[in-house]
């Protein structure tokens, strides 16, 4: 497994190089499934908020119209530092750009300033 997948990643890996956050990110293919982690991932309340809706919302697709659900441990990711996505080999290439697509949005939350 490669921890910085950069050719899937584009975007993540310059958040990286830039803002030193996300610290991981990669696919993992597994037979029908393809697993997303990402770890380090910093959004605005509002962003990550809609990402775990809509991750939840296919989940619950899934389960009721696909018959190859997993039987694998799969949890609810608020999208908010760690995030791990199960999802079908077939809308890998949506969730990878949509994962993406946030790289610029992400922030180093140990880098902001204390509050007075």
């Amino acid at each position: 497994m490669r921890d910085r997948d950069s050719a899937n990643f584009p975007s993540l890996d310059e958040a990286r190089r830039a803002r030193r956050t996300p610290l991981l990110y990669c696919l993992k293919r597994h037979g029908r499934f393809v697993e997303i982690v990402v770890d380090g991932l910093f959004l605005p309340d509002e962003i990550s908020t809609r990402l775990a809706a809509l991750y939840s919302d296919y989940l619950t697709w899934w389960r009721r119209e696909k018959p190859d659900f997993p039987r694998v441990a799969m949890s609810l990711p608020d999208f908010k530092d760690y995030v791990r996505l199960v999802i079908r080999h077939e809308d890998a290439e949506g969730w990878v750009r949509l994962i993406d697509a946030a790289g610029p949005l992400t922030f180093n939350r140990w880098r902001l300033p204390w509050p007075a």
